[in-house]
C-alpha cells in the first residue's frame, strides 16, 4: 500500500513540476538496484524502508526536484562527503544545529542526506528513530525547516494534498 502510494505521489510531483512554467528543467536519473542507504556514520548503512524503496525504484537522482534541490541517488548519498558544495552545506548546518535538529544533533548512524540545493545552503535529511520503519524527513530552506513523519507525508505536502508539516509549529486552518 505505502509503496503504491509513494509511486503515485512521485508521478504526481513529476507531472506537476513539468506543467509549472517557472519550475525549470528536471532530470531524472535511472534507478539503482541497491537495497540500502548510507548514513553519515562511516560504513554504516540502513536497509531501504518500503517508501524509500519506491522512491529509489522511481528514479535515482532527480535534478531540480523541489525548491532547486537535487534529490540524490543512492550512490550520490554514499559519496556525499566527496561533494565539496554539499559537504560545505552539511558542515554549516551541523555547526548551527540545536535541540534535536539534524544533522548536528542526531547520531551519525541515524541520519542521511537526501537532497541539497547546489546554490544555497538548503538541504533535506532523513532521520531514523528507534521503533519506526520509515525515517523522518527534515527539509531546510534558508534557516527555516519543515519536518515530516515519513516520505509520503513530505510528498503529499509537495503536491498540495497536505497544507502543513508534522512539526506542530504551524496549525492547519479549520
Amino acid at each position: 500500500m505505502a509503496r503504491d502510494q509513494t509511486i503515485y505521489l512521485l508521478e504526481k510531483m513529476k507531472n506537476r513540476n513539468s506543467r509549472d512554467p517557472n519550475h525549470g528543467t528536471q532530470i531524472l536519473g535511472a534507478s539503482e538496484p541497491l537495497l540500502e542507504i548510507s548514513t553519515f556514520a562511516d560504513s554504516f548503512v540502513r536497509p531501504l524502508s518500503p517508501m524509500l524503496r519506491s522512491r529509489f525504484q522511481f528514479c535515482g537522482s532527480w535534478k531540480n526536484a523541489r525548491l532547486s534541490q537535487n534529490w540524490l541517488s543512492l550512490t550520490e548519498i554514499r559519496d556525499a562527503k566527496n561533494n565539496e558544495t554539499l559537504s560545505k552545506w552539511v558542515a554549516l548546518r551541523t555547526e548551527n544545529s540545536y535541540d534535536n535538529d539534524p544533522p548536528g544533533c542526531v547520531a551519525a548512524e541515524n541520519c542521511a542526506v537526501f537532497s541539497y540545493n547546489p546554490y544555497e545552503p538548503e538541504e533535506t535529511y532523513l532521520v531514523w528513530e528507534d521503533g519506526k520503519e520509515e525515517p523522518l524527513v527534515w527539509e531546510y530552506f534558508g534557516w527555516d525547516y519543515l519536518r515530516f513523519e515519513n516520505l509520503n507525508h513530505y510528498l503529499e505536502y509537495i503536491v498540495g494534498d497536505r497544507t502543513v508539516d508534522d512539526s506542530g509549529r504551524i496549525q492547519a486552518e479549520p
